[in-house]
């Protein structure tokens, strides 16, 4: 039960990693990169909140710039947010509490809520943003059979360009390839491929991530896609493609691939969502469901900073 008495702020080398876990496995929303050993590597810094001997916890992700400390939000870990194990889940009291006890020497807070967060229980100024979940407890016929014609007709056209599917893809390999084909579609990830190519090890050897390469008949790589995954839900981190690997719709053959393997055995699939009405579209090919997810920013800035940081 969620004791509202007290909400602790821990530093990184105070926090209790196995408690946090067993935390997070429990939860209503128990995703990989919410755990210590995936935090520890994309925020090595992070700090946490937390009430009743890690009932309920919240990560505090942050950096410093111009000697001021601020949370944000990690390309890498679309929702944070509070989890918790209390069966009630997580009410306007429970936020508050959270909420009071980050530290005020964080001037800034730019964060993401997850999805079982209700959006009216936030304070401060806040986007809704989507998601995309497929639901997999069921048979790989079942689920094709919500595809869209646009997405059938898409498959097919990457079967007949034969491509084939392989897991042996080195992190080295696929890092060098995301640098090269996002390198102008996504500049934001430049500063993060170091990161990426560990955390694409770490998943690999613990056997919560695989990197799924498609390859055409000449040899060539026509396209990549980064997934983790536990007992409860697959997520896709990134994917790119090569030009023949559009002309072949290889995220079509991909994603399919990736169905087929976990169909029936995990709950769902995350497609990392966004509100980019392109990938949007791509996605509700598939016969996802929309999950809406907050982004809040408050800023406690001095002042002449916060008319500059809006």
């Amino acid at each position: 039960m969620y004791d509202s008495t007290m909400v602790e702020y821990l530093k990184h080398d105070e926090i209790d990693k196995g408690k946090w876990d067993e935390c997070i496995l429990k939860s209503q929303l128990p995703v990989v990169y919410m755990m210590s050993w995936y935090l520890d590597i994309i925020t090595p810094q992070w700090c946490a909140l937390i009430s009743g001997d890690y009932k309920a916890i919240m990560p505090l992700t942050w950096r410093k710039k111009y000697g001021i400390k601020y949370i944000y939000q990690s390309f890498l870990a679309q929702q944070s947010g509070i989890f918790t194990v209390d069966p009630a889940g997580i009410d306007e009291r429970m936020i508050k509490d959270f909420f009071d006890a980050i530290p005020a020497f964080y001037r800034y807070i730019d964060y993401s809520f997850n999805e079982v967060i209700s959006t009216h229980l936030l304070p401060g100024i806040y986007e809704v943003r989507k998601n995309h979940i497929l639901l997999l407890n069921r048979d790989y016929i079942t689920i094709t059979n919500n595809y869209s014609r646009r997405c059938r007709r898409n498959i097919r056209k990457a079967q007949e360009c034969l491509l084939r599917n392989s897991l042996e893809t080195q992190a080295s390999e696929a890092v060098a390839f995301f640098k090269k084909h996002l390198k102008e579609k996504l500049p934001e990830f430049n500063k993060y491929y170091m990161v990426i190519g560990h955390l694409m090890n770490i998943c690999l050897y613990r056997n919560m991530g695989e990197i799924l390469t498609a390859t055409a008949p000449n040899g060539e790589i026509a396209g990549i896609i980064f997934y983790l995954f536990n007992e409860y839900r697959c997520t896709m981190i990134t994917c790119a493609s090569t030009a023949t690997g559009l002309k072949c719709q290889t995220m079509y053959y991909l994603i399919d691939q990736i169905i087929q393997k976990f169909a029936g055995k995990l709950k769902e699939l995350d497609f990392f969502g966004t509100n980019i009405p392109s990938i949007e579209y791509f996605n509700e090919s598939f016969g996802v469901e929309t999950k809406y997810f907050t982004r809040l920013k408050i800023n406690r800035l001095p002042w002449l900073l916060r008319m500059i940081k809006k």
